[in-house]
């Protein structure tokens, strides 16, 4: 018998639900954007519209015309953190605003907001607002990572970088997710835990994965990317590094599989084209990206965006980029590589994971036009070769820009930074004067202790921001200045400048393996085998055994050598000289009162003093530390 349907009912849930978005099916950031902006308009309700109109929240909302939502804008505005730092915002940021506030109008009254308010709306964002709050308009540089810039991170990553101080494991998987980001266009959230899908662990695992011995012809699957060896270019060779991975964890499910010669002595049967080589199942679960904790790497923790993120970013400051290095970029610069004829706009969707086209005109094509149109106009030859390498993120490059601000370029005189240390130093003496030192005033008045803390942790992220603004501004003016700098030292007869990396001698010998070998060196004698065997080694080289570590500005000479702390304990850099003073003073005490003889703590100095007054004597005297 036929089903009745209830024509009347189904009109009526239709209608209901009309242009409704489901909350449940919003991305987890999304989430997170949407329950803020309620925040923010539950905050307004209660500052502006409950005075005037008595409506709740909701009714509020439902309710809102025109005026409402140009106050709201008004109100997120002058509460942002960016306008009280006394920052102007861009304009593409209150449009962030407004559009959330569409989404969350859609889920809590299930209408739209109509489209004359809309239209009212963008005009008040493009003009009163613009002008009122100086709001940003320039479009924000979108650079996008080319196969030249890609090799120059990654030669900087295994030939000249000796100062980071990551366990070994992380240089491997820093490069191998540049690579995956760079020939997949994967968005980082998709490899590695980012911050809207924490504790979920969705990452790529072993089981995502499939390893196979492929004869040269190959069809390509679906939804599928493909990734093979690249031995005539060993630095782009992303399944070296999966490799070595596989090797560190033992993940391969044959016992026989120890060596990398062992993969390479099998042979495919001349029926089949492919040899699947599969994962032990205990590993198949494991995170291929995995972070440290306390030194060793967690078999169960996956890497973090925010560990991703400053590796990069610190790799792109010590290659010369002027531009800030993000994952977005290497993606955009997958994103322009399939902007081509052979590929069409369908399969450019696919490879992106972008469901309209337009979401590549807006956000990811790049600013340059890559079209030769004076070759068009003029009907000749086009200069492709030409174009191509304009607004490469290289053409800026040099490797000459300073990483750092040196102490007498830094300047900290800044009044909220002033207030701030003179609220601090007045609470410090207070808790000196009644409980003797602060610690003791811990757990004698907690209250005051949390807010010195409070004052003291303002401070520090206050200096901290200063120095980063100070190095930026120095880094823009130099790269400002130095092709003028360079015009004018040509045009005075001098030759041009030249610049030639510095020969790395690393200490680790596996280091030495994996750079000659990346490098093309003739004078390299290791095999493909031979550098997948280093890689797999390097993995489990706990920091810093792979570069040589020197005491820096305000580190403990104690702990510095102390090879039973922490090495971020060993390195924690004080903020200023008298906090490492205090520092010495609490935890070395025996040091320094000691009446018997006592070795210099400086690794570098081999003297031996009587007492450790003459201790205090020689710090002071000849590594330049009053104690």
């Amino acid at each position: 018998m036929e089903e009745q349907i209830d024509w009347e009912m189904a009109w009526d849930e239709m209608e209901s639900g009309k242009n409704h978005i489901a909350e449940q099916h919003l991305a987890r950031g999304s989430k997170k954007a949407v329950d803020d902006c309620r925040a923010w308009w539950s905050r307004f309700n209660k500052d502006a519209l409950s005075k005037r109109y008595h409506r709740t929240s909701e009714n509020a909302l439902e309710l809102a015309g025109p005026v409402e939502l140009k106050l709201f804008l008004m109100y997120r505005i002058r509460n942002s953190r960016s306008h009280k730092q006394q920052r102007c915002l861009h304009r593409s940021t209150v449009q962030a605003y407004y559009k959330t506030l569409q989404m969350v109008y859609s889920l809590d009254t299930k209408r739209q907001i109509p489209k004359e308010t809309n239209v009212i709306i963008n005009k008040y964002i493009e003009t009163e607002l613009t002008q009122k709050f100086k709001l940003i308009m320039e479009l924000k540089d979108k650079p996008t990572c080319s196969v030249t810039d890609l090799f120059n991170l990654l030669h900087y990553h295994w030939n000249q970088d000796v100062d980071s101080s990551c366990h070994g494991r992380y240089r491997i998987q820093v490069a191998f997710l540049m690579q995956l980001i760079a020939y997949t266009s994967s968005r980082p959230g998709s490899i590695i835990e980012s911050h809207c899908y924490k504790g979920l662990k969705q990452v790529l695992k072993y089981k995502d994965m499939n390893l196979s011995l492929l004869r040269k012809r190959n069809k390509r699957e679906p939804v599928t990317y493909i990734l093979y060896e690249r031995r005539d270019n060993p630095i782009f060779c992303p399944i070296m590094n999966l490799l070595a991975l596989a090797f560190a964890d033992n993940a391969f499910k044959e016992e026989g599989i120890q060596r990398p010669e062992d993969l390479y002595n099998l042979e495919i049967p001349h029926f089949k084209e492919s040899l699947v080589i599969q994962w032990k199942p205990e590993c198949r679960e494991t995170p291929v990206f995995r972070r440290h904790v306390d030194g060793d790497i967690c078999d169960k923790t996956p890497l973090t965006f925010s560990d991703f993120n400053y590796y990069l970013k610190r790799l792109g400051l010590l290659s010369g980029y002027p531009q800030t290095l993000t994952s977005y970029v290497l993606r955009r610069g997958a994103a322009n590589a399939v902007d081509c004829p052979e590929v069409t706009e369908a399969q450019r969707n696919q490879i992106m994971g972008h469901a309209r086209a337009d979401v590549f005109r807006r956000h990811y094509m790049h600013q340059t036009v890559k079209v030769d149109t004076q070759s068009a106009y003029l009907g000749t030859v086009d200069r492709a070769d030409l174009i191509k390498n304009i607004g490469l993120m290289s053409t800026k490059r040099d490797p000459r820009a300073p990483v750092k601000i040196q102490a007498e370029e830094l300047e900290l005189e800044h009044p909220r930074l002033t207030a701030l240390l003179a609220e601090k130093g007045s609470l410090a003496l207070s808790l000196k004067d009644k409980h003797g030192t602060i610690k003791t005033a811990e757990t004698a008045q907690p209250e005051l202790h949390r807010q010195y803390t409070n004052l003291r942790n303002q401070v520090n992220a206050l200096k901290k921001r200063l120095e980063r603004d100070a190095l930026a501004n120095l880094r823009a003016t130099w790269f400002e200045n130095v092709d003028h700098e360079e015009i004018k030292q040509q045009l005075k007869g001098q030759a041009p400048s030249t610049f030639t990396y510095v020969k790395v001698e690393f200490d680790c010998p596996l280091r030495s393996v994996i750079a000659a070998y990346h490098s093309g060196s003739k004078d390299s004698v290791h095999t493909w085998a031979d550098v997948v065997r280093a890689l797999a080694s390097l993995c489990s080289q706990k920091s810093p055994l792979h570069s040589k570590l020197t005491l820096g500005e305000n580190q403990c000479p104690v702990c510095f050598n102390d090879d039973t702390l922490r090495l971020s304990d060993r390195l924690h850099s004080f903020h200023a000289t008298g906090t490492l003073r205090t520092h010495i003073h609490r935890k070395h005490s025996d040091l320094i009162m000691s009446v018997g003889p006592v070795n210099c703590p400086y690794a570098s100095c081999e003297f031996v003093l009587e007492c450790g007054e003459h201790l205090k004597n020689h710090i002071a005297t000849v590594h330049n530390l009053n104690l």
